[in-house]
């Protein structure tokens, strides 16, 4: 026979330390307000944070330039003048 959560309670079991819905025991709970939520929480500014956030501009425009870089060079390759065959016999 399995006994009841009320009996448990009562008897000092499991659930007597925490109680029917789970909550701590009066002696137990804490005086303090309870902390806020996400929500009601105000950002707070990082500090020294410039540098962190310049760091994905500078991969984007090193990116670029490097880009750049490949086409120009691939153009340059391409626009070239072959200098004139000779056929050695």
């Amino acid at each position: 026979m399995i006994p009841s959560p009320g009996l448990l309670c009562r008897s000092g079991g499991f659930f007597a330390s925490r109680g029917r819905t789970g909550e701590a025991p009066v002696s137990q709970r804490s005086l303090s307000p309870a902390p806020p939520t996400m929500a009601q929480q105000k950002p707070q500014p990082a500090t020294g944070s410039g540098i962190l956030d310049a760091v994905p501009l500078f991969v984007v425009v090193l990116l670029a330039a490097h880009v750049l870089a490949l086409v120009f060079w691939m153009y340059k390759l391409a626009s070239e003048k072959q200098p004139p065959r000779r056929k050695t016999q």
